[in-house]
């Protein structure tokens, strides 16, 4: 695998495809300027339905890197076709930031708009800024993400 792919187990084909949540949870991004981001996804039943391992490479800050993670996120939900999706972060900024009403400057605009656009692809989903929890399959899928 290239640094730059990203990995994925597919959904079972037996599964409920109405998720109650997408779980994704960054690991050690601060290695120089690369990381990984691990998603994972479960229904509503807490049943695991698929989960995904990126490699993140020139990342300036932590803010980056969990947009990053919440972009993977919101492309498995739609790759996958799940459409009630509640997706958690221990971001306050990034749920801040995505949530927000205010017209955003920073120098995270350009990403911040990007997710804000493919939430609204997914009307019966929201971003929800939860504790830090263990979450070990997420945490794995970011530990393979950031592994060269």
């Amino acid at each position: 695998m290239s640094r730059n792919d990203s990995r994925h187990q597919p959904v079972p084909e037996n599964s409920n495809r109405v998720v109650d949540r997408i779980i994704f949870q960054l690991e050690e991004w601060a290695k120089g300027n690369f990381g990984g981001a691990g998603v994972v996804a479960r229904n509503d039943q807490g049943e695991f339905l698929c989960a995904s391992a990126i490699f993140l490479e020139s990342i300036p800050d932590a803010v980056t890197a969990e947009g990053l993670a919440c972009r993977r996120a919101l492309q498995i939900a739609s790759q996958f076709g799940f459409s009630k999706v509640i997706f958690e972060t221990d971001s306050l900024e990034i749920t801040s930031l995505v949530n927000g009403a205010q017209a955003n400057r920073s120098i995270h605009r350009y990403l911040i708009q990007d997710l804000k656009r493919r939430l609204q692809y997914l009307p019966e989903a929201k971003l929800v800024w939860s504790r830090r929890s263990p979450n070990e399959a997420a945490h794995l899928m970011a530990q393979e993400g950031a592994a060269e």
